[in-house]
């Protein structure tokens, strides 16, 4: 997911129009009903179920970012055969 579609998905459901990378979840507003929308569209979007607590603990956008990018980037090298 890049990143700008996760702030299009925050400002959709926080309905704020101006979302930078660096703004907090809950200092923009947003509550528990916010954070199960967002993260429902994060699973339509990704096929990524993150638990609620994700928000919580990464309540700003690029460290919530961060954590979806890791879940579902794979690892550089993974297919690599040492041979």
């Amino acid at each position: 997911m890049e990143k700008d579609e996760l702030v299009k998905i925050w400002s959709k459901h926080l309905s704020i129009e101006v979302i930078e990378y660096t703004d907090d979840f809950f200092f923009l507003g947003g509550d528990s009903v916010d954070a199960a929308n967002i993260l429902i569209e994060i699973k339509e979007r990704t096929g990524l179920e993150l638990p609620l607590s994700r928000i919580y603990t990464y309540s700003v956008l690029n460290e919530l970012h961060g954590i979806i990018q890791g879940l579902t980037e794979p690892t550089l090298g993974a297919n690599c055969n040492d041979q």
